[in-house]
């Protein structure tokens, strides 16, 4: 008698990462988009559809500086890494 072949529990394991992006990305993009959005909706009554221009400007420099308050946090985790150290995968 056949059987079909056994699932195997890695087939949903990929998905992990993935959400696991995706929730970061959101939680940096939410403080700039905020910011955005509140400089967007005060130049909108002034300037109209441009005020997207500004609002973008402002989301992406305070993303920006997120970015670089991280990599400042994990440079010397970086820093103390020893790279010749590990062994290559080949």
């Amino acid at each position: 008698m056949g059987s079909a072949p056994a699932r195997t529990r890695r087939d949903g394991a990929a998905a992990h990462p993935v959400c696991g992006v995706l929730v970061s990305l959101v939680v940096m993009i939410l403080p700039g988009a905020a910011a955005g959005a509140i400089v967007g909706l005060a130049l909108r009554r002034f300037i109209g559809a441009a005020a997207l221009i500004p609002a973008a400007a402002v989301c992406g420099a305070i993303v920006l500086v997120e970015v670089l308050m991280a990599v400042e946090a994990i440079a010397p985790a970086y820093e103390r890494m020893d790279l010749e150290s590990v062994e290559r995968g080949e």
